[in-house]
């Protein structure tokens, strides 16, 4: 098992690249041309991306999370300044900046309490 999550999270920062960029596009693309499936609450797909991202990125960096974090907030702000000067399709929102806060937040504790309790296992 421990040979398993090894060789999971090996493969990591590719996944997290891949997330920066899946996040990246999906945030600029037109919404017509987003799957209706991703295609819920404004706010709540802020949340949940940075969620994945922050736990991923942990994930991938766990001895800098701290820049992961930064870097993230920066990422969000990135987010809002292309959608106001570079899309018509999406509107830069402040609101959007704080959901997308939050999920960083919630993606946080999820990694501190995994971490938690993968020494309690040890």
């Amino acid at each position: 098992m421990k040979k398993l999550i090894l060789l999971i999270l090996r493969y990591m920062p590719f996944l997290f690249g891949c997330c920066i960029a899946a996040v990246a596009v999906m945030s600029i693309v037109p919404s017509a041309a987003v799957p209706d499936i991703l295609n819920f609450g404004d706010k709540a797909q802020h949340a949940l991306a940075f969620a994945m991202l922050s736990l991923i990125g942990s994930l991938a960096n766990p001895k800098k999370t701290k820049v992961v974090y930064i870097g993230l907030m920066v990422f969000a702000v990135s987010i809002e300044v292309v959608q106001k000067n570079f899309t018509t399709s999406h509107i830069a929102d402040v609101r959007d900046l704080l959901a997308s806060g939050l999920g960083l937040l919630i993606g946080v504790l999820i990694y501190f309490l995994m971490r938690k309790v993968v020494k309690y296992f040890d």
